[in-house]
């Protein structure tokens, strides 16, 4: 599942499954961007301390479509604010495993991102 460049329309049609997630995280193409925010190489020389605000802001597009997907029945009725984290979580966990080369050589990273979000979908399904 490619991810969608920032900005740019999300080629999905109008409905609430993994496609919907497809804009998250767009690694495809930047390796090392994310190799230097998340690997620790810049603690040396930039305070970064977590901002709960920052934090908040980031994850509010996930939890709106979170939101908006359970009055369709398509995502289960719980707080949305903790399906939003349990899906960052996983999705930024795959993340992490394809930047610290935590794989079999030919590994084929799409496919395993397309389970991981259809294991996303069905496992907070109504």
């Amino acid at each position: 599942m490619a991810a969608t460049a920032p900005g740019a329309a999300n080629p999905c049609p109008p409905r609430s499954d993994a496609c919907h997630f497809a804009d998250l995280p767009p690694t495809v193409g930047a390796h090392s961007l994310y190799r230097l925010m998340f690997s620790g190489a810049l603690a040396a020389y930039v305070d970064c301390s977590p901002t709960p605000a920052v934090a908040s802001a980031a994850m509010l597009p996930l939890v709106e479509a979170v939101t908006a997907a359970q009055p369709a029945g398509t995502i289960r009725n719980v707080d949305a604010g903790t399906v939003a984290m349990a899906i960052w979580g996983q999705v930024h966990g795959l993340v992490g495993l394809e930047l610290t080369n935590m794989d079999a050589p030919g590994t084929e990273w799409e496919g395993i991102y397309a389970a991981g979000l259809d294991a996303v979908t069905r496992g907070w399904a109504s």
